[in-house]
């Protein structure tokens, strides 16, 4: 039936096609006549697209909480179904590829989909969340800022449940975190927690634990940081169905990154390897061997050096491995081949913008081209550390 014959004695044409494009909700009154028209029950199709929405925030729900999807509800975002809900099922879809690190496939349905109308209605509200999560899961921490700053997007959340809120506020301080704002990383953080007040949900809340502590060590807040880690650490003991290997090995480089901030070296390795001891992550032996090297560790760094380790998994791991070498081999090496080494990786670290990572070999370059009597390098790695300083100061 054509879209003018359906209208004519209900509605405007165009009232109809915003109807089926979900950019208003009609009366029930309208919706009845209309499925009257086309030979159908308004009650029984209302009463099968409720149960597909059910259906669909049950998946959504499962993804949210981490949980493995069953056979029947994969089916569910991939069979076909009606217009007015292939958007949300669609959306949901791609929440589970990311989830799968199927970016490519996730950013192709994202990009079909488009932005909508931010309105206070679950596709909004869906939208948000979904991008959200894709966002940070690839590295796009900027956007995420910059549709919460120009969107004000938290609000669009007041009618869902305080859970579903507060992890969006979560994602917003991981975002900012991640993008060197502290001070709003901490903003954030401190919505999410208030909002989870009393929700027993311990995995969630082991990640606010996390976050909170990371947000507070990188404003140099270190014992209170620790509070965080010990509190996610009796969790783990409290409830062991959260306790898996990578939990704890996540908690433990957290701790040791914090007593590595601190200079405190021998309390880090003690904490990088009991990370490693849970999960074999090569992310955190490359933080066990940048310990170990600015320690002056040679021994157990060149053991660890030598030992096989998995593929890396970001292309920082790379460089900083190089740079390690370097610095763990400078003694015996000639000026010229350190440098050789030093620069290409420093490059890369200063053009991925990983200012921690500055602030943790910039200074120990300067020292080492002063011993060797390169002024002009030494001045170079002391104002790039002064001038990193600045802008994470300024951040904060």
């Amino acid at each position: 039936m054509k879209q003018d014959d359906l209208a004519v004695g209900i509605c405007t044409t165009s009232y109809l096609s915003r109807i089926e494009n979900n950019l208003v909700t009609a009366t029930e009154e309208v919706y009845a006549l209309l499925f009257q028209r086309l030979g159908k029950v308004y009650e029984d199709v209302q009463h099968a697209h409720d149960e597909m929405v059910q259906a669909l925030e049950a998946v959504y729900q499962a993804l949210v909480d981490d949980k493995p999807l069953d056979d029947a509800q994969l089916a569910l975002l991939t069979t076909k179904t009606t217009a007015a809900l292939h958007t949300m099922q669609q959306l949901i879809y791609a929440r589970y590829l990311t989830r799968e690190q199927q970016f490519t496939q996730a950013e192709a349905i994202l990009k079909t989909i488009g932005q909508p109308p931010f309105t206070k209605n679950r596709l909004t509200t869906l939208y948000i969340g979904v991008t959200t999560y894709y966002q940070l899961s690839t590295g796009a921490y900027e956007a995420i800022l910059v549709t919460e700053k120009q969107e004000n997007a938290q609000l669009y959340f007041s009618r869902t449940q305080s859970y579903e809120q507060a992890i969006y506020l979560y994602h917003v301080a991981f975002a900012a975190h991640r993008h060197y704002q502290f001070s709003l990383a901490a903003q954030y953080i401190e919505k999410a927690i208030a909002l989870f007040t009393h929700r027993y949900r311990p995995l969630f809340q082991l990640k606010l634990y996390s976050m909170k502590g990371v947000i507070l060590a990188a404003r140099n807040r270190f014992d209170e940081a620790m509070v965080e880690y010990m509190a996610g650490v009796e969790l783990l003991e409290a409830v062991p169905a959260i306790a898996t290997n990578k939990q704890w090995a996540s908690i433990f480089n957290n701790m040791a990154f914090c007593f590595e901030q601190q200079k405190r070296y021998k309390e880090a390795s003690y904490y990088y390897q009991k990370s490693l001891q849970a999960w074999d992550d090569v992310h955190t032996m490359i933080n066990y061997l940048r310990t170990l090297v600015f320690s002056g560790d040679v021994i157990k760094a060149k053991e660890l050096q030598q030992q096989e380790h998995k593929a890396f998994t970001a292309e920082h791991h790379q460089y900083q491995w190089a740079l390690l070498a370097a610095l763990l081999h400078q003694k015996s090496a000639t000026q010229a081949t350190f440098q050789a080494q030093e620069e290409p990786a420093m490059k890369a670290i200063c053009a991925a913008k990983h200012k921690e990572l500055i602030l943790h070999y910039a200074p120990k370059l300067a020292e080492i081209y002063s011993e060797w009597h390169q002024y002009k390098k030494m001045a170079y790695y002391y104002q790039l550390a002064y001038k990193t300083s600045e802008e994470l100061r300024v951040h904060d």
